[in-house]
């Protein structure tokens, strides 16, 4: 197949009658009236810029999406778009993001039912407040740790490093020579963030660290918590939810390294490849053997773990082990195989057997078969696996297409 580079053109368009700047993604040549292609718009946080977002622009682009970045009016340093900072908030940033996605649905080459947003930090907050305004205009949103927690910041009157008396909010707070406006605070203080975000019913993932001290990550928890319930009460059942999805990436905090992006966008890509995330396994490794024989090394890595998530919970049986080929540095293969013993989603006692295997530097390739009734589906299923690499041992992802 052809390399196809990724092109990257200057955008414009208006909010009022200020000008929001932006950059597109595309691989030259994609997209047509004929062909049309899904789209991304991703969001930018607090003080920030549209330069923090061209990592995952330019992974969308590669995964054949038209991506756009842009500065928020007002939103930060180095933004190119329109406005004072002074004069920004959220709700003005909504307002922003609702002009780009006109914008974007007015691209020939653009398919209007195929819209995703992605925002990081303040950027996911007001991406999760435009994709509840805008419903089915948005086919699905994507949140890297969510600034949740800006209304209960204002009513504490600390807001990073700008401090003020909630009662009495001056009309410019000024901080590190940066001056925000009464208009920040005064949009949010009254609001609730998950009322603002619970009505979008589309897919939602949200990824967050457990590290993050600007936004804990109990805010992504329990929107997380309120997506779910206000489904399933208007589903009636308690099946999981294939389309809800929150992962946690263990010591991470307000951005990540780029091992800890890499599984982020590991776990986007399931996500918009409509993968479901069916099971979630803490390993813990409890020893390590290893011989040479002829030049190869071979390594035997013997675990213990839990398994969580919305469709199994479990303790991984004893006797489960990795088993490893290296030839230098060159890994041959590798292969863990173990049962967990749980419970599915019913409440029924069951076991999942799980062998995670690949050779060289191929992905992992998970087999996964249960006896659980409820659990059937994944017995011979396409499973694929997202791997998060941690010194006391990997948290392992298994993801696999759930038919209807």
């Amino acid at each position: 197949m052809a390399f196809s580079p990724i092109m990257c053109k200057a955008f414009s368009c208006k909010r009022d009658d200020l000008t929001i700047r932006g950059l597109e993604y595309r691989k030259t040549g994609s997209g047509s009236p004929e062909n049309k292609q899904p789209a991304v718009i991703l969001c930018h946080g607090f003080m920030g810029n549209q330069s923090g977002e061209a990592t995952h622009a330019r992974f969308f682009a590669k995964q054949g999406y038209a991506a756009f970045t842009f500065d928020f009016n007002g939103g930060g340093v180095g933004s190119k778009s329109d406005g004072l900072f002074e004069n920004m908030s959220v709700m003005t940033e909504v307002e922003d993001l609702k002009q780009v996605i006109q914008y974007v649905q007015s691209r020939p080459y653009v398919d209007r039912s195929r819209i995703i947003l992605h925002g990081s930090s303040q950027g996911g907050f007001v991406s999760g407040i435009t994709a509840a305004q805008l419903g089915d205009a948005i086919w699905k949103l994507i949140l890297i740790f969510p600034a949740l927690c800006i209304p209960d910041d204002a009513r504490k009157g600390k807001m990073i490093t700008f401090e003020f008396d909630p009662e009495n909010i001056p009309e410019r707070i000024v901080s590190d020579r940066m001056k925000m406006g009464r208009c920040y605070p005064e949009a949010v203080i009254d609001k609730n963030a998950f009322d603002l975000l619970a009505p979008y019913k589309g897919p939602v993932l949200i990824v967050h660290g457990t590290a993050d001290d600007i936004v804990h990550v109990s805010y992504s928890e329990r929107m997380m918590e309120r997506y779910t319930k206000d489904r399933k009460a208007k589903s009636g059942s308690n099946a999981p939810l294939k389309d809800l999805d929150l992962v946690k990436i263990e010591g991470a905090g307000h951005g990540f390294d780029p091992e800890q992006d890499a599984v982020c966008m590991a776990v986007i890509r399931e996500f918009i490849e409509e993968r479901t995330k069916v099971l979630e396994i803490d390993v813990q490794l409890t020893g390590f053997e290893k011989k040479f024989d002829k030049g190869i090394l071979y390594q035997t890595i013997p675990f213990i773990g839990e398994a969580d998530s919305a469709f199994f919970k479990g303790t991984i049986a004893p006797g489960a082990e990795d088993n490893q080929k290296y030839k230098g540095k060159a890994c041959l293969s590798c292969r863990a195989d173990y049962v967990i013993n749980g419970t599915d989603y019913t409440g029924a006692a069951c076991k999942v057997h799980v062998i995670n295997a690949r050779k060289g530097n191929e992905d992992w390739k998970p087999t996964v078969e249960s006896d659980s009734a409820a659990l059937a589906f994944l017995n011979g299923a396409d499973c694929r696996t997202v791997f998060e690499g941690r010194k006391k041992g990997p948290m392992i992802r298994i993801y696999t297409n759930i038919k209807e």
